[in-house]
């Protein structure tokens, strides 16, 4: 979905050619890459989408590897449930939150001890996913815990955890 995203608001038109800026977020060689994304979706092949993704979890590009992952998860393809779990140490929060995304949408029964550990994460986008993903899978994750994050400093994880109590006393 978000790959949709990036795709759209990057790839313009110009003079009946196409030309692509990244503001060197993504290396050159990845633009091949979101081509055939774009070549994929357009001929509206599932199969070909999902191997070229695939093959992107281990990028060395971070954002590639959390756009593929996250990608995945939208195709709901679960085949790949054992590698992307792999990944849940990645030296990016970024990638470790898309997994914690991808585990709680598409194998729900595996994803407590995942999400209830990355309550620790020492980044903010990774706390506040996880909160996210036990609401989610409506885990009654250990209260007090969740209640502490009430007073963490990022302002996203106070707010998820403000909502998952919330929830949780309705």
């Amino acid at each position: 979905m978000m790959l949709l995203s990036i795709l759209h608001n990057t790839v313009r038109p110009v003079s009946g050619t196409c030309s692509m800026s990244w503001q060197g977020t993504i290396a050159s060689a990845s633009a091949v890459v979101l081509w055939r994304y774009l070549i994929a979706l357009v001929q509206r092949s599932t199969s070909a989408l999902y191997k070229h993704m695939a093959g992107y979890v281990h990028s060395n590009h971070a954002l590639l590897v959390m756009e593929a992952i996250d990608s995945l998860r939208v195709l709901r393809v679960d085949a790949v449930a054992a590698t992307v779990r792999t990944l849940y140490t990645h030296a990016s929060p970024y990638v470790r939150a898309a997994v914690l995304r991808y585990i709680s949408h598409l194998v729900p029964t595996d994803a407590p001890p995942l999400l209830v550990a990355a309550l620790d994460d020492p980044h903010p986008i990774v706390r506040s996913e996880a909160l996210d993903g036990l609401d989610l899978i409506d885990f009654a994750a250990d209260e007090p815990r969740v209640r502490a994050l009430l007073l963490d400093e990022d302002d996203a994880v106070r707010e998820a955890a403000h909502w998952f109590i919330k929830r949780r006393e309705a």
